[in-house]
């Protein structure tokens, strides 16, 4: 399959977001490293919301994908299967 256009931005997207949190991971580091009791709050919200955003990003890719999956029929995560699952009530005693 090839990866569309859509898929391609979703991953340059996730990517750089990605670089970008664990480029401000960096000062993170350096500040506790000084010796500081603890990390600039808005330093460390910018760091674990950028990764977040990565995420979030990179699994979008996936959702943006399916639906080539559903229309070739086939089964993705593997198996999963794409008739609904057979269900006979049983009795336990």
């Amino acid at each position: 399959m090839a990866i569309t256009a859509a898929e391609k931005v979703l991953i340059a997207g996730g990517v750089l977001n990605l670089a970008y949190g664990v480029l401000l991971g960096y000062p993170i580091v350096v500040i506790r490293v000084k010796g500081a009791p603890a990390t600039p709050k808005y330093l460390l919200a910018a760091h674990v919301g950028a990764l977040l955003q990565a995420a979030v990003l990179l699994g979008l890719v996936w959702a943006a994908g399916y639906p080539r999956w559903a229309r070739a029929g086939s089964t993705w995560p593997p198996g999963w299967s794409s008739s609904p699952p057979r269900w006979s009530p049983r009795r336990t005693p």
